[in-house]
């Protein structure tokens, strides 16, 4: 069962995980967003970026199709810019 859940080789993630990883995101000016990851339990530290990442408008259409939906060229303007913060 814990197998399934961690499973990241299908088109979804479990929500209930995705729901107990992730605190919030927050989108920022210049298409930036801001994940806030729960990793380390209920401490008050300051959160530390430990990744970043960009989303490329192939990225998205490639993932959009897996969906059954589509994005076009006009409604990306630029890439995402993704921190992930611990």
């Amino acid at each position: 069962m814990l197998d399934s859940l961690l499973s990241f080789d299908g088109n979804e993630v479990n929500e209930d995980l995705v729901k107990v990883l992730i605190n919030k995101i927050v989108p920022c000016p210049g298409y930036v967003f801001k994940f806030y990851l729960n990793l380390r339990g209920n401490q008050s530290d300051e959160p530390v970026l430990c990744d970043s990442f960009h989303i490329t408008y192939e990225q998205a259409s490639e993932y959009r199709k897996k969906c059954g939906t589509h994005v076009k060229r006009n409604q990306w303007p630029t890439d995402l810019l993704v921190e992930v913060y611990i």
